[in-house]
């Protein structure tokens, strides 16, 4: 899960992890000097709430009611990480080998 807001759409795009000016490893280690560009993985998913809510009718009297549906994302999205991506793949091509 990343903390991003994701759209409609934006399925299979590539996410990337971008320290400018230093970044601390997984044992903990920080490198200060240099920079460093890493594919996280590829979004798969941008969950959305759906919120609802009242449309008014003024002076014309109705006997049913309308409701509006409004989605907006929560700004999270799920990713594939990248260290799958090739494991995928070689499934893909076992299931389908005919593609």
């Amino acid at each position: 899960m990343i903390d991003a807001a994701c759209f409609p759409g934006s399925s299979g795009s590539p996410v990337f992890i971008f320290n400018e000016h230093g970044y601390q490893d997984k044992k903990g280690n920080i490198t200060l000097v240099s920079s460093r560009v890493c594919l996280l993985g590829v979004l798969f998913a941008g969950p959305q709430q759906i919120l609802t809510g009242d449309i008014r009718v003024v002076n014309i009297p109705r006997s049913l009611k309308q409701i509006s549906f409004s989605s907006i994302p929560i700004n999270f999205g799920l990713i594939i990480k990248a260290e799958h991506i090739l494991e995928i793949e070689a499934a893909f091509k076992k299931n389908f080998p005919f593609l």
